[in-house]
């Protein structure tokens, strides 16, 4: 048996059955390799039908073209993206994060302390609303990569990122500013930059007297802030469940 991990095989090309690898008799297993442009037909094939090609990058989140059917390619790595907080307010900021260590069963394979190669490109690009991504070009170290987001006014955010042939892409929402509660001279702050405003009374955290103040000023709240920067369950409106939440935050 032979097994390799963690290689790199790109525009490779033969003249007839695989362009990356090809097996005559070994039983391979290759794990975290990332294989793009090296389809002749196929980028891999074997003459025995005993390659183990699970948890590879193909540059693609869909591989299926590329392998023949009687190969053991799944699970494959998928391009993962995600924003957190996904719901910030302008000039406020999100860490866009791409990974590819989850495969396409869903799960994370970081676990088995392994994974693709370092240096493996990545482009971010904001594709609609105001703002900016920086850096717009990074590279994947232990599987992922980060890039921030900066808001520059309110509505939907999409951004991108790109990784050879496959591109993803996670909505951010970035919410008018919030203002001062009444009887307050300062506005609301958001002590842990989840996109929730917890400190109501801005005294630089979350205590029971925030909790007070969101139960007393419910009504204020839905008519005169952005909702999404006070919904803590979610749910798309100001509620007693909204909080309990907060209390349950303490």
């Amino acid at each position: 048996n032979t097994t390799v991990i963690s290689s790199t095989l790109s525009d490779c090309s033969a003249m007839a059955d695989a362009g990356a690898i090809f097996s005559f008799y070994d039983n391979v297993i290759i794990r975290f390799w990332r294989i793009i442009r090296c389809n002749t037909p196929h980028a891999i094939d074997s003459n025995h039908w005993k390659i183990d090609a699970a948890d590879n990058c193909w540059g693609t989140n869909d591989p299926s073209d590329y392998i023949p059917l009687y190969l053991n390619v799944s699970p494959w790595l998928v391009l993962n993206i995600t924003a957190m907080p996904s719901t910030i307010t302008p000039a406020r900021t999100s860490v866009i994060r791409v990974n590819l260590t989850n495969n396409s069963a869903g799960h994370d394979t970081m676990s088995g302390g392994i994974v693709v190669p370092d240096g493996i490109p990545v482009a971010f690009a904001v594709t609609s609303g105001f703002g900016g991504i920086l850096p717009q070009a990074t590279t994947i170290t232990s599987g992922a990569t980060t890039a921030t987001f900066t808001s520059a006014a309110a509505g939907t955010g999409t951004i991108s990122a790109t990784v050879d042939g496959q591109t993803v892409d996670v909505h951010i929402i970035s919410t008018q500013s919030v203002i001062p509660f009444p009887g307050f001279l300062q506005p609301p702050t958001d002590p842990d930059d989840d996109g929730i405003f917890e400190d109501l009374n801005t005294n630089g955290r979350l205590d029971f007297a925030d909790v007070v103040l969101y139960f007393n000023q419910m009504t204020w709240i839905a008519a005169n802030e952005p909702v999404a920067a006070f919904d803590l369950n979610g749910n798309g409106r100001i509620d007693f469940a909204d909080v309990v939440a907060l209390f349950n935050e303490i």
